[in-house]
């Protein structure tokens, strides 16, 4: 049953989702059309540490200050009156004070009149802080970035607006369907957008970005140049500026959302479409278990993850699906959720091992759910396999140990000889740092005898037609010293 104490005042047709809201896993507010809060769901009172009776009855701002939500906002208003969902991200403070991140999603509620006016907001919002440190965390390694966007669907880009061309990472090439050496500038970015969001993304670029100088932040539709699929996306992008106030580059990522996007689309359209994605998504494995612990509903991802088909997971437990050092606290765990009709650890993700059917076990990502219908419980189980993200992030850090550690110089170049990705060893053996010697033509960087970077030139291109690995040795020099006499040596990485 709905806890009373979590809302008070609601209409009708927000009573009837109660039982949903308690039990989803995102955190859900619904406030009036003044922002006055009116419901908070369990997730929220744990994220935040506000209990329900210290909320209710106050304003939104209490909780995110920083954000306007005033009419003056005109893109949220015009979003919200036209009956679409607008997303937004904050950073906002818990009961404690400390900071977290927050996506939201903004769903407006009309009148059950319907006359189309706002009556109430619903806030569903996905706590992103850990992502969003993993981030931050990402982009001082560019190595990691790239692994890190196969994971999420994430690729990065540069920006030149002075010279209007921008780089792209392998992900981003991927999710745009374009070559890694094609041409890139405003007018091949416009083309990929989708007919529908062409002209609102340019205006939006041209005047809210550039002009304005706004971080760009949207959400648009591309065409995928090489399957001619549909994809949404969602882009970041910061500017920076030269001494005059001139934006003159923009760093960002863009994300593929076109699953999640579909999701939602589906839940807004109609239960059986959703239940048609629901049996169709290979990524997210998505159970049902009724008090028993049967599992009622087995969708395509599980059938792949773990090796059961539907019919045969009709006798079995979720027990069954898990190692058996965990089945005697997950057992205890469900018996406890039947007398107290809630789970304890709603809503929580966790960490541990599944087993498929040959008995292997493999590295799950879990988050539990719960609620009732007609007097009986019911319980989800949202699971993503794991295994490549685990052994991503073991390459990851064995690889940037090894380039720590290592003495010697590397230098990653693309196929016209322009520096990526330098070691940090360079500065100590050379003098000049990572920053001086990217985006330059290797044969030409300072550490190399100008006198010879024709030979250098030369060798490179001779390498690059026959494929032979090349060792040489070219005369150098460091940056407040003597000369010195790197040898070199290279060898084609194909990506």
């Amino acid at each position: 049953m709905p806890n009373n104490k979590l809302y008070k005042n609601l209409p009708n047709k927000l009573n009837q989702l109660l039982a949903f809201f308690n039990s989803t896993s995102d955190s859900i507010i619904i406030c009036n059309n003044d922002f006055t809060i009116s419901y908070v769901n369990p997730v929220f009172e744990r994220l935040t540490g506000y209990k329900a009776k210290n909320v209710l009855g106050k304003s939104y701002k209490m909780i995110d200050a920083d954000t306007k939500y005033e009419t003056s906002n005109k893109p949220l208003w015009v979003a919200l009156n036209k009956g679409k969902t607008y997303q937004l991200t904050s950073h906002n403070k818990k009961q404690n004070g400390e900071y977290y991140w927050i996506e939201n999603n903004i769903m407006p509620v009309t009148d059950e009149n319907e006359r189309g006016n706002i009556t109430h907001l619903i806030f569903i919002g996905k706590n992103i802080t850990e992502q969003t440190k993993t981030l931050n965390t990402l982009t001082k390694s560019e190595r990691a970035l790239e692994e890190a966007g196969k994971i999420a669907k994430l690729g990065y880009y540069i920006l030149d607006i002075k010279q209007d061309f921008w780089t792209s990472s392998t992900e981003l090439n991927n999710i745009f369907g374009i070559k890694k050496d094609g041409k890139k500038n405003l007018d091949t970015w416009v083309q990929l957008i989708h007919p529908d969001d062409k002209e609102s993304m340019l205006n939006y670029f041209t005047n809210e970005v550039l002009t304005k100088k706004k971080k760009f932040d949207i959400e648009y539709k591309i065409i995928n140049q090489k399957t001619r699929q549909v994809k949404w996306v969602h882009g970041l992008g910061n500017l920076t500026f030269d001494e005059n106030g001139n934006p003159v580059k923009m760093f960002g990522t863009i994300q593929d959302i076109t699953e999640r996007k579909h999701i939602e689309q589906a839940l807004i359209e109609s239960e059986e479409k959703f239940r048609s994605i629901f049996h169709s998504q290979k990524s997210g494995i998505i159970l049902v278990i009724d008090e028993n612990g049967k599992i009622l509903e087995w969708n395509k991802g599980a059938e792949i993850a773990f090796g059961y088909s539907e019919k045969e997971m009709q006798k079995k437990t979720l027990t069954d699906l898990m190692p058996k050092r965990y089945r005697e606290k997950h057992q205890q765990g469900l018996e406890h959720a039947f007398k107290s009709r809630a789970l304890s650890n709603l809503g929580n993700t966790f960490e541990l091992f599944g087993l498929r059917k040959n008995e292997e076990e493999f590295p799950i990502e879990l988050t539990l759910g719960s609620w009732e219908s007609n007097g009986k419980l019911f319980f989800s189980a949202i699971i993503f396999d794991i295994s490549k993200r685990k052994e991503t992030e073991k390459r990851l850090f064995h690889a940037d140990t090894i380039i720590q550690e290592i003495g010697s110089i590397i230098l990653l170049s693309d196929c016209n000889g322009q520096l990526i990705f330098c070691s940090p060893s360079i500065k100590n053996l050379t003098g000049y740092t990572s920053k001086e010697v990217k985006g330059n033509k290797w044969w030409e960087v300072s550490f190399v005898n100008k006198e010879e970077s024709d030979f250098a030139k030369k060798r490179l291109i001779d390498y690059s037609k026959n494929k032979n690995k090349i060792n040489t040795c070219l005369e150098g020099k460091q940056k407040h010293m003597s000369a010195i006499w790197p040898p070199l040596a290279w060898s084609l990485i194909a990506t």
